[in-house]
């Protein structure tokens, strides 16, 4: 989000990319009120799924997450398909039809490649790579935030329905009863070679590209995720504060 226009020798940028939005700029603003920042935070960004097939790296990602948002809840998958089920299971208890995570986390990180390897180390392969994963999501969001835009323009509560297709997602139906965007998730690829698979990330649908180990978890990049976030749920952080 806001580096689409970069070119895939661009890709290793995304890591660590810079503050440049208006928004981001307000955040480090000195004099924003910490208390109503971290009430809005707190509000946007409140679950976390990671997909890895290691351990490892998932346990590297939670803590450096935790550090950086302590107060958000983190579930793990090792495969995309597991992923999937563990994105129904949320989203069946949370509602999205009633304003909760189109798909059940207010974050999706994943690893691209979730099925490459003959390696015999004894992992789970997924039959998805991270981009498949990431396409799925990225398509269903396109779909229910046309919808929601329809349902604003006129002005009605006219249902619609989505569909995981071909990986066999659970088919539900929501609707938008307002006239907000829907709770969209922050889509993140990983990759230990970005160079290599970061454009194929960013044309499922991500919104960065972080490569391994993660970047610093640290107060610039949670505002950074922050101000992405807000803007895919058609918010701007400047009229929250």
């Amino acid at each position: 989000d806001g580096h689409a226009d970069s070119s895939p020798e661009e890709v290793p940028k995304r890591i660590t990319s810079p503050l440049s939005s208006p928004s981001a700029a307000v955040v480090s603003n000195s004099s924003v009120d910490p208390n109503v920042l971290q009430q809005i935070i707190q509000s946007e960004l409140q679950t976390i799924l990671i997909v890895d097939r290691y351990d490892l790296f998932l346990g590297l990602f939670a803590k450096g997450l935790k550090s950086m948002l302590p107060h958000v809840q983190i579930a793990v998958a090792h495969t995309a398909e597991e992923a999937v089920q563990i994105i129904d299971q949320a989203r069946s208890l949370i509602h999205p039809e009633d304003g909760g995570a189109t798909h059940g986390f207010d974050m999706i990180i994943t690893e691209e490649r979730l099925h490459s390897s003959d390696d015999g180390d004894g992992t789970q392969k997924s039959r998805m790579s991270g981009s498949d994963l990431i396409e799925a999501i990225a398509k269903e969001e396109k779909i229910m935030d046309t919808a929601a835009s329809t349902v604003a323009k006129l002005s009605s509560s006219l249902p619609f329905s989505y569909s995981w297709g071909r990986w066999g997602f659970q088919h539900t139906k929501s609707h938008n009863t307002d006239n907000e965007k829907p709770r969209l998730p922050l889509l993140i690829g990983v990759s230990a070679n970005p160079k290599e698979d970061g454009d194929k990330l960013l044309k499922a649908g991500s919104n960065f590209v972080w490569g391994k180990p993660p970047p610093t978890m640290n107060d610039k990049l949670r505002n950074e995720l922050l101000v992405s976030l807000l803007k895919k749920r058609g918010k701007d952080l400047k009229t929250l504060l």
